[in-house]
């Protein structure tokens, strides 16, 4: 159970792993998701940051999310027998929320298991655990219904090789999910992708 459910105070530092947060003078480190981080303003700016306070023997954490669903969905991930706090958000830095939900609804060990530290025993275990707790999740009819997420999943390796950091790019990311036709290949994802950041830059 987490003591602190959100801070809300001045971005003062991004960090490769995280952001510091000032509250009436404590800076407090907070460990967020790539997609996260990406999503919070410049330093200076006020946020509010959803929390899950991990306490150990030798310390406590903190880790930040944007809402309260990518927070729900990182609890749901560390219930998992065995699955800790770095899994959890090695998959969320890595992967949209509605991929991730498309992944489990799809038994697709193959995205999982591609994500950097995770293997194929421990991607079947996530979704195995993940495949109840996914009842509860938000997921629209419309979700159920977007590109297969294999291809999804190629189209983002291909722009990873081509130098891209796509937690920059989430939102494109989502709406070209939302957008392209059921039956879409990676290639033409690939392509709506890119002509998206073409117009943003």
């Amino acid at each position: 159970m987490t003591i602190i459910d959100y801070i809300t105070g001045k971005v003062t530092e991004k960090r490769d792993n995280g952001v510091v947060v000032e509250v009436n003078g404590i800076g407090f480190f907070i460990n967020v998701t790539e997609l996260t981080k990406a999503s919070l303003p410049p330093p200076g700016n006020m946020i509010t940051i959803y929390i899950y306070q991990y306490v150990r023997e030798d310390g406590q954490e903190f880790y930040g999310f944007c809402n309260r669903e990518e927070r729900n969905i990182f609890l749901d991930i560390i219930s998992i027998p065995e699955i800790g706090p770095k899994i959890a958000m090695s998959l969320l830095s890595s992967t949209p929320l509605l991929l991730l939900k498309k992944a489990v609804l799809e038994n697709n060990v193959k995205l999982i298991s591609s994500i950097p530290g995770i293997g194929k025993k421990t991607a079947e275990k996530i979704i195995f655990g993940l495949r109840d707790k996914i009842k509860k999740w938000i997921i629209t009819e419309k979700e159920t219904h977007t590109v297969e997420s294999d291809e999804i999943a190629t189209a983002v390796s291909a722009l990873k090789a081509l130098g891209y950091n796509i937690s920059e790019y989430k939102e494109i990311l989502e709406e070209v999910i939302k957008t392209t036709p059921q039956n879409a290949k990676a290639e033409e994802i690939i392509q709506q992708i890119l002509q998206k950041i073409g117009k943003k830059q």
